[in-house]
């Protein structure tokens, strides 16, 4: 049994580390979670009922104030006097900081080793170029702090309150303005999908897509459906059927999937990350750490999948205002085709996090949008 573990550690962390930057300290829960068919569902045990996903992430956080000025010292030579923890998110460390001088940052700290900021300050650059409202980026660095890696990124804050924020704002006595605000979300979007990439993916160093082909992002696909999401819903029978059955559609239909060249793309394009000043316009676009080359039709159906009820797509498109690539036909079916791609993606990080709910929720998505395709 020893043996078989070591070589099982091998192979999965080789795995894991080449597509999704796990880290040896993850692989025993990977490990039981994998291999032992018998457990009901997935299991952490420091999970509480109470609390969500990421306020059990942030709790492990604890970046010292005497480390944030050690961070800040590199951008500004004024002292902070105030500093304010938000607990939002899932993958960083986020601060509010405000110095001597009444300058604010966002100072975030990703616990690990990635080149993330690298690539987001890239994109940001980009986007400022077309006219978009970004923040300014300050400084990104890494640093050793007790024996561990830590990514830094600071920024200027930006004005404004998250689109989701904004009270009332999805009630229907408050119709017009959000039809106005979704208006600006698709103008903005639009811009965003301006910008030319060359592949599809993840963004390298050189800026482009690692995959040459939309073929090529399905093998990636396969290759994470076959070592780690089948493993992780083997006592879950009837659900990995269902997500098997999905990616047959999504394999057979490829063909279909292309709306236009390789984009870039936010890739977690959502109202916590749109912010509205209070004249009613947007004033900033923040969180590009995950910005990606695409097709722009993946944007578009995770919106419509994750935010659409409260949030019609069909505003957003109308700001949006490439009637050329909405009008096509079969444009239903590819966004549907998209959304089982992306949720496929989102089902991949929450079997990383051992994020039940999340899982749960990534499934529930990937057979709505195959439902609707089989039906045509």
């Amino acid at each position: 049994m020893e043996e078989s573990y070591s070589r099982s550690r091998l192979k999965i962390t080789a795995f894991t580390s080449r597509y999704f930057h796990i880290g040896e300290m993850e692989f025993d829960t990977w490990y039981t979670l994998i291999m032992n068919p018998t457990e009901k569902t997935f299991h952490n045990p420091t999970t509480s009922p109470e609390k969500t996903h990421g306020e059990i992430k942030h709790e492990g956080w604890n970046t010292s104030t005497e480390t944030l000025q050690k961070i800040l010292v590199k951008v500004s030579d004024s002292p902070i006097t105030e500093s304010h923890k938000i607990t939002l998110g899932e993958s960083n460390e986020v601060f509010s900081v405000t110095t001597e001088d009444n300058t604010e940052y966002i100072v975030r700290i990703f616990h690990g080793e990635d080149t993330k900021f690298e690539k987001e300050q890239w994109a940001i650059e980009e986007c400022k170029k077309v006219g978009i409202p970004v923040p300014e980026v300050f400084l990104v660095d890494s640093l050793v702090v007790d024996s561990k890696p830590l990514q830094i990124s600071v920024l200027s804050k930006l004005p404004g309150v998250p689109l989701n924020q904004i009270p009332n704002i999805t009630t229907p006595e408050a119709q017009a303005e959000l039809i106005a605000l979704l208006h600006q979300v698709g103008e903005v979007l639009a811009k965003i999908h301006s910008i030319e990439m060359h592949g599809y993916g993840r963004i390298d160093k050189e800026h482009r897509g690692q995959h040459e082909t939309i073929e090529d992002l399905l093998r990636e696909v396969k290759a994470y459906l076959d070592n780690i999401i089948t493993p992780a819903l083997l006592n879950r029978p009837e659900d990995l059927e269902a997500v098997k059955r999905a990616f047959e559609i999504l394999k057979r239909k490829s063909t279909n999937l292309q709306t236009s060249s390789p984009r870039l793309i936010h890739n977690d394009f959502a109202p916590d990350h749109i912010l509205i000043n209070d004249e009613g316009m947007i004033s900033g676009i923040i969180d590009f750490e995950s910005a990606n080359a695409a097709d722009p039709l993946v944007e578009l159906a995770h919106w419509d999948d994750k935010y659409g009820k409260s949030y019609p797509l069909k505003y957003v498109l109308e700001g949006y205002g490439n009637a050329t690539m909405t009008s096509k036909e079969g444009f239903g079916e590819k966004l549907s085709l998209w959304k089982i791609y992306r949720s496929f993606a989102s089902l991949r990080h929450c079997v990383r996090e051992n994020n039940i709910k999340g899982v749960d929720r990534a499934l529930q998505r990937i057979k709505d949008a195959a439902a609707v395709i089989q039906e045509d």
